[in-house]
């Protein structure tokens, strides 16, 4: 199971940053009989009127930046904290 966040101009693109942020902490918990465990995907949605907007550019690059990282431990590796929710950002812009 997975979660959406959508975020609305300038600021709610501040806001998504943070999620960013958030993920890479592992911030993001669901509960199961084994107990708490990371957010498998986290959908990031952004609607702006200015796709080149500074804190749209900004998140969209946090999210690229923590996809790549992601991307470098291995799936089956040594247990570790942080970065296991898989993010994808989608950008409408009206």
């Amino acid at each position: 199971m997975g979660c959406y966040v959508i975020a609305v101009g300038g600021t709610g693109n501040k806001i998504l940053e943070s999620v960013v942020y958030g993920a890479c902490a592992d911030v993001f918990q669901t509960e199961d009989e084994g107990g708490p465990r990371p957010l498998p995907k986290i959908r990031i949605l952004a609607v702006d009127v200015d796709a080149a907007c500074g804190n749209t550019t900004r998140a969209k690059q946090a999210a690229d930046y923590y996809e790549q990282v992601r991307r470098m431990f291995p799936a089956k590796g040594p247990a570790r904290r942080g970065f296991h929710a898989a993010s994808g950002y989608f950008l409408a812009t009206i």
